[in-house]
């Protein structure tokens, strides 16, 4: 699972017409970006499994200052792991320890394998969006169940779970 700023940005020709079949718009490329030299590409095993799509959601989304939403891709690890790339498990930083342990990194990011990911993304079907209200539902039920608590939560976002309904 690879969350992504915006679906939007990895529309084809049916969302930015003056693209050629297959292409996609270079905006879209910013979702791959690392934050550093050292970093590489995160990613969290998932399985296809909708629950553990939920937690590693609501770990992100707790993460953030305001409520929003989230959007996702699924991809097969061969994909990913393409052309020697390399996946390695790697903890994340998030609250959720099971979250933490679902995290891997692909390293070494070149331009290329960049391209070869964003185009995987592209074709794949496999995608969705937890909007805002059922982020705020999610980490409702995350703190009922005792996964999290209101502490952990940045001020605006939690002002913003008592808003929205």
């Amino acid at each position: 699972m690879r969350v992504s700023k915006n679906r939007v940005r990895w529309g084809g020709p049916e969302t930015f017409e003056w693209l050629g079949e297959g292409e996609i718009h270079a905006i879209a490329l910013s979702d791959l970006m690392p934050r550093s030299y050292e970093e590489g590409l995160s990613f969290f095993r998932v399985d296809g499994d909708s629950e553990a799509c939920e937690r590693v959601a609501i770990a992100l989304a707790v993460e953030r200052q305001e409520l929003a939403k989230v959007d996702y891709v699924l991809l097969d690890e061969a994909e990913i792991a393409a052309d020697e790339v390399g996946l390695r498990d790697c903890d994340g930083d998030t609250y959720d320890d099971e979250v933490n342990r679902r995290h891997v990194e692909a390293k070494q990011p070149s331009a290329s394998r960049v391209l070869k990911l964003a185009k995987a993304i592209r074709r794949t079907e496999r995608s969705g969006r937890f909007d805002d209200r059922t982020i705020a539902r999610m980490i409702r039920r995350a703190i009922d169940e005792g996964r999290l608590t209101e502490g952990e939560l940045k001020p605006q976002l939690k002002a913003a779970l008592h808003t929205i309904s």
